[in-house]
């Protein structure tokens, strides 16, 4: 029996035995199959750390781009502010120069209707100048004969067959015309003058607004300069002032209160005309008129200046 037990103890020995070499041999295997994963691990592993370095790397050159882009961007908004604040420059250079353009339009119609009224002025002045030159032809013409009658006179008064009565009733004959053209000369240029100041003001003034628009206020900036050239060019030769002009612009033309530097340019040259045509009248009347009479001219030169202050034109 007991041999029996110990045979099967034996065998059931051989059988762990046996159990234990195969699975000692599935452990070789399995070492064995471990070692070859570790070793292609390890590979692996190699592979990996080249692989973050690689990264490492990449990822140093991205911040190196990023930071390139980055400023690429700063420079692009940059840029693009720049390009809002030259389009919104563009856009105000754009509207001042359409307003500038049709200024210009207004400026060049203003023109344009300007040589248009100083074609019509330089007609008159054509027609004026033409009378003045027969007045000043007429005048030359009395002259000489006055200087022909002189030296005849001078020359001949001994043998001479006319009558002393019919000699000077001769030379004050000449001298009647002389003096009549020598006043028709007088006017005339006047006259010229009145005819082709209004003109001159509105070249001298024509970039200002009054002259674009002759109804508006001529204003307080421009006033003084205005009447300044409206004596220089038209009163100074009618021997009447500006404060005479202006008394007569706020008695007749201006509004009562109004400020003289508020008249307009239409006004102004209106109530300038009116006031020196009576000027005109006092100095050179028709017949059924009260003026300045021949003899005053004659004693005067002719010449305004020379007249006695109870004689100049005032206005009342």
């Amino acid at each position: 029996l007991e041999v029996h037990r110990l045979n099967d103890v034996i065998e059931n020995l051989d059988d762990q035995i046996n159990r234990l070499e195969s699975t000692n041999s599935d452990l070789e295997d399995t070492r064995d199959s471990l070692a070859e994963e570790n070793k292609v691990t390890k590979e692996l592993v190699v592979q990996l750390n080249n692989t973050n370095i690689n990264f490492s790397n990449l990822n140093s050159e991205l911040q190196s781009e990023n930071s390139r882009y980055f400023n690429y961007t700063q420079r692009l908004n940059e840029t693009v502010q720049e390009l809002v604040t030259d389009l919104a420059a563009s856009t105000a250079a754009k509207e001042d120069l359409t307003n500038a353009l049709n200024d210009y339009k207004e400026i060049r119609a203003t023109l344009e209707k300007e040589v248009e009224e100083l074609s019509d002025t330089a007609g008159n002045l054509n027609s004026t100048v033409q009378d003045l030159n027969e007045a000043i032809a007429d005048f030359q013409e009395e002259n000489d004969r006055f200087r022909i009658i002189v030296t005849f006179l001078e020359d001949e008064a001994d043998g001479v067959q006319k009558s002393f009565t019919e000699l000077t009733v001769a030379l004050a004959e000449t001298i009647l015309r002389k003096n009549a053209l020598a006043e028709i000369a007088v006017e005339e240029r006047m006259k010229a003058e009145l005819a082709g100041w209004e003109c001159g003001l509105v070249t001298a003034f024509g970039t200002t607004s009054f002259v674009q628009n002759v109804d508006a206020p001529i204003g307080f900036t421009h006033y003084n300069d205005v009447m300044d050239y409206v004596e220089k060019k038209l009163l100074s030769d009618f021997c009447v002032d500006t404060i005479e002009l202006e008394s007569y612009l706020e008695k007749e033309i201006l509004e009562e209160g109004q400020n003289l530097w508020t008249i307009s340019l239409n006004d102004l040259t209106r109530g300038a005309n009116s006031y020196t045509y009576k000027v005109l009248d006092y100095y050179f009347p028709d017949e059924e008129e009260n003026g300045l009479d021949s003899v005053t001219w004659d004693a005067a030169n002719h010449d305004c200046t020379n007249l006695p202050e109870d004689k100049k034109f005032v206005f009342s």
